[in-house]
C-alpha cells in the first residue's frame, strides 16, 4: 500500500473514530436532555394550564422567526467552511450581535402589534419579557460552532444538560410560587443565558469585534441561502400555530402545541443529535461522493431505528398516554398527536435531507425547494383550518406525505447519486419491525390491559420495546447490527481509554 493509500486509510479511520465519538457523547446529551425536558413538561403541564401554554406559543410564533433569522446562517457557515479563521470567527460575532440587538429592539416595538393582532393584551408584556433572549442568543453562536467543528461534543453534552437542568428546576418553583406563564419566560431565559455563558467558557473562544469585509464575502454565498431556507422552514413549521391561535383561540392552539411539541420530541432529540454531528463530517469529507453517499445512508438509518417505533408507539397509545401523563385537561390533544404521528415519521428522516444540502453548499437548491414546500403546506393549512385542529393536523399530514415525500427525496437524492429507490429500502426493514410492533401492542392494549394507568402504560410501552428488540434480532437490519458495531467499537475504546489511564 503507497504512502497516500496510508494517508487516506488513516484519514478515514480518525473521522470514523471522531464521528462515533461525538455520536456517543452527542446521544448520551440528547437522552439527558429528553427525559429532563419531558420531566419539566409534565410538572409544569399539571402546574398550568393549556391556555399559559397557548398564549405563550402565540408570541413564540413571532419570536421564533426573529430566532431563526438571528444566525444568518453563519454558524453553520463557519462549520461548512474547512480553512475559516479568527478573521471570520470576529465578523460572524459582530453581525450577530448586531442583529441580536436590532430583533430584541423590533420586537420590543411590535409588542403591542402582536398583542392587537392576536385581541389579547397579555402579550405585550411577554414581548418585552422575551426580548433579551436575541441578545444572549448572539453570544453562543460562535462558541458553539466551534464546538461543532471541532466534534467536542463531550463539552456540548455538559453544556445543554446543565442548562436544560436548572432553567427546568428555577420554571418548576416559579410555577409552584404563583408566577404562571412567567415561569415559562424565565426558563427561556436562562436557558440561552447558561448555554451562552458555558459555551464561551468551554471553547475559551478569544472575543474580538474587528469586522472583515471580505470575510463576511466568503461566507455570505452560503449563509444567505441557508437563512432563507431556515425562514421558509420556520413558517412552514409554524404557519398552523399561526393560524390556529389566531382563528380558533389560546385554549386550542395549547392543546395543538402539546401535541405537537411531543411529535416533535424524537426528531428534535436524536434526528438533529445525529444532524450535528453528520453535518460536520460529512463537511469534512464533501467532495467524497462515495463517501457521502455510504455515511449518509448509514446515518438515516440509525435514526429511523429510533425514531420509527417511537413515532408508531405514539400513535397506538396516544389516548392512553395523554391522560396518564398529563391529565384529563388534555384529553383532546390524544387525536392531534395520533395524527401528528405520521408526519413525525416521515420528518424524522426528512431532515437528513438537509445534510446533503449544507454538506455539498448547496444551500440555493435548498431554499427553492423550500419554497415550493411553503406554498403546498401554506395551502394545507388554510384548507384544514375549517374543520379546526383536528383538520390543520390532517392537513398537515396529507400535504407532507402525499404530495411532497417523493420529489424532495427525489432532488436531494440526485446531488450524491442516489436513487429514491435505494432510499426507501434502506429503511423498509425498520418500518416493517416498527409496524409489527405498534401492531402487537394494539392488541395487548384491546385485549389485556383495558383498565387505563400508569401500570398499563408501563406494561405496554415495555412490552413494545421488548417486541421491538426481538423482531429487528432476527430480522438482522443492517441498522441494528450497524448499532451494535458502533457500540462495541464504543465500548472497546473506552476501555483501552481507562487501561492508559491506569497507573
Amino acid at each position: 500500500m503507497s504512502s497516500q493509500e496510508n494517508q487516506k486509510s488513516n484519514s478515514a479511520d480518525s473521522l470514523l473514530q471522531r464521528t462515533l465519538h461525538g455520536l456517543g457523547w452527542s446521544g448520551l446529551s440528547q437522552v439527558l436532555r429528553q427525559v429532563l425536558q419531558v420531566g419539566v413538561s409534565i410538572v409544569l403541564a399539571r402546574l398550568l394550564v393549556p391556555g399559559d401554554f397557548g398564549t405563550l406559543a402565540m408570541v413564540l410564533v413571532f419570536t421564533g422567526f426573529a430566532a431563526s433569522f438571528s444566525d444568518l446562517g453563519l454558524s453553520a457557515a463557519l462549520i461548512q467552511k474547512q480553512d475559516a479563521g479568527k478573521r471570520h470567527e470576529a465578523t460572524v460575532f459582530c453581525l450577530q450581535l448586531f442583529v441580536g440587538i436590532t430583533l430584541a429592539l423590533l420586537l420590543v416595538a411590535a409588542a403591542p402589534l402582536i398583542a392587537g393582532f392576536y385581541k389579547n393584551p397579555r402579550l405585550a408584556p411577554l414581548c418585552l419579557g422575551i426580548a433579551p433572549t436575541f441578545i444572549l442568543t448572539a453570544f453562543l453562536g460562535v462558541p458553539m460552532a466551534l464546538l461543532q467543528k471541532n466534534m467536542a461534543f463531550r463539552k456540548i453534552a455538559k453544556i445543554e444538560t446543565v442548562a436544560v437542568f436548572f432553567s427546568g428546576a428555577v420554571a418548576i418553583l416559579l410555577a409552584l410560587n404563583g408566577w404562571g406563564i412567567w415561569s415559562l419566560v424565565v426558563q427561556s431565559l436562562l436557558t440561552a443565558l447558561l448555554i451562552a455563558v458555558l459555551s464561551w467558557r468551554l471553547s475559551r473562544w478569544q472575543l474580538s469585534l474587528a469586522f472583515d469585509l471580505s470575510a463576511w464575502r466568503e461566507l455570505r454565498s452560503f449563509s444567505s441561502s441557508l437563512t432563507g431556507f431556515n425562514l421558509l422552514n420556520y413558517w412552514i413549521r409554524n404557519l398552523d400555530n399561526l393560524l390556529v391561535g389566531k382563528f380558533i383561540g389560546p385554549a386550542a392552539l395549547g392543546i395543538y402545541s402539546r401535541a405537537y411539541n411531543l411529535m416533535l420530541y424524537p426528531i428534535s432529540q436524536v434526528s438533529s443529535t445525529v444532524s450535528r454531528v453528520m453535518f460536520s463530517a460529512m463537511a469534512s469529507i464533501q467532495d467524497q461522493t462515495e463517501r457521502l453517499r455510504a455515511i449518509y445512508l448509514r446515518a438515516a438509518r440509525l435514526i429511523a431505528l429510533v425514531t420509527f417505533p417511537l413515532m408508531i408507539g405514539m400513535a397506538v397509545l396516544a389516548d392512553l398516554f395523554i391522560v396518564t401523563v398529563f391529565g384529563p385537561p388534555w384529553k383532546d390533544a390524544a387525536a392531534i398527536l395520533r395524527i401528528l404521528a405520521i408526519v413525525g415519521l416521515l420528518q424524522s428522516v426528512g431532515t437528513t435531507l438537509g445534510w446533503i444540502y449544507t454538506a455539498r453548499g448547496r444551500t440555493d437548491t435548498m431554499l427553492r425547494i423550500g419554497a415550493a414546500a411553503g406554498v403546498v403546506y401554506a395551502a394545507a393549512f388554510i384548507i384544514g383550518l375549517r374543520w379546526g385542529v383536528k383538520g390543520v393536523a390532517t392537513a398537515y399530514a396529507a400535504s407532507g406525505f402525499l404530495l411532497l415525500w417523493y420529489p424532495s427525496w427525489r432532488i436531494a437524492g440526485r446531488i450524491i447519486g442516489l436513487t429514491f429507490a435505494r432510499m426507501v429500502s434502506n429503511l423498509a426493514g425498520i418500518f416493517a419491525c416498527s409496524a409489527g410492533m405498534g401492531a402487537a401492542v394494539m392488541a395487548l392494549q384491546r385485549y389485556i390491559f383495558l383498565r387505563p394507568g400508569w401500570i398499563s402504560l408501563l406494561a405496554l410501552v415495555g412490552a413494545g420495546i421488548m417486541v421491538y428488540l426481538v423482531l429487528i434480532h432476527f430480522s438482522r437490519l443492517v441498522a441494528y447490527q450497524d448499532l451494535r458495531r458502533i457500540l462495541r467499537e464504543q465500548w472497546q475504546a473506552r476501555r483501552r481509554l481507562d487501561e492508559n489511564v491506569t497507573p
